[in-house]
């Protein structure tokens, strides 16, 4: 039985390898086209950056179905349509960026470390279509959220993930206050959402990616209060009020699947 075992062990590794090396085949694959567009648009005026968020969405779409990934979102209304919003997320995998640009309808721009803007083909991504923050220099990290600031005066939307990295056990971990700022200085609603089945599919503790439903819940907008308060007391407001949102949300997922 122990030689039975053992065998049957090794085939199913076998075939998470190799099922992995076929997702991340039609993953790079993407990644590709989607450099490819963003060379070819992001010189072009005014819409530009649509069509190529457009054109990278279906690419996307289509690289998730045949990795076995189904994206469902629910909440869809909760999204503006006409002024720029922050999205603020759980983190689950280093697949949630992709997970959201399939799930938002409209362009958004993530954070990434400004180390990225120096790498190989994904950092002209990073440089022309979101936000490098240096987070080794707090002053160079101040300046640069200010330009992060001015995009979104001009009606760009942003994603953050508060908790600052992925979660090592799929649960959210303390939210930092940062990016809460922002919404505040700029006066702009921040969106919760809330990822679940990520952490199956492919998480920090094994690289590995294992086909997988996935559910993005996005909930009402909360609006900065804007009062007498000192913009850091308003931001750590924001984001306590956000954080307390999503791990009720968590605790409605687990409850759910633990029944």
């Amino acid at each position: 039985m122990n030689f039975i075992a053992s065998h049957l062990i090794m085939i199913k590794n076998a075939i998470s390898l190799l099922y992995t090396g076929y997702a991340s085949t039609v993953m790079i694959i993407a990644f590709i086209i989607h450099l490819s567009t963003t060379i070819i648009t992001y010189k072009l005026p005014d819409h530009g950056r649509t069509i190529d968020y457009f054109i990278v969405r279906w690419i996307l779409k289509t690289a998730f179905f045949f990795a076995g990934i189904r994206i469902k979102v629910k909440g869809l209304k909760n999204i503006p349509k006409s002024e720029p919003f922050i999205i603020a997320s759980n983190h689950q995998s280093m697949l949630d960026i992709l997970a959201y640009y399939i799930a938002i309808p409209h362009p958004i721009s993530f954070f990434a470390k400004k180390e990225l803007e120096k790498a190989p083909f994904i950092g002209r991504i990073v440089k022309y279509q979101h936000y490098a923050v240096d987070r080794k220099n707090p002053k160079q990290g101040i300046k640069e959220l200010k330009k992060v600031g001015e995009r979104i005066n001009k009606g760009q939307s942003a994603i953050i993930f508060p908790e600052g990295t992925r979660s090592s056990d799929g649960l959210i971990k303390p939210f930092k206050r940062g990016m809460f700022s922002l919404s505040v200085e700029h006066n702009t609603a921040i969106i919760p959402c809330y990822i679940s089945g990520m952490f199956k599919v492919m998480n920090k503790n094994k690289l590995r990616v294992a086909p997988g439903k996935v559910l993005i819940q996005i909930l009402p907008q909360i609006k900065p209060i804007l009062g007498e308060e000192t913009t850091k007391k308003a931001a750590v407001s924001l984001m306590k009020t956000t954080e307390n949102c999503l791990i009720d949300v968590e605790k409605e997922v687990n409850k759910s699947t633990k029944n």
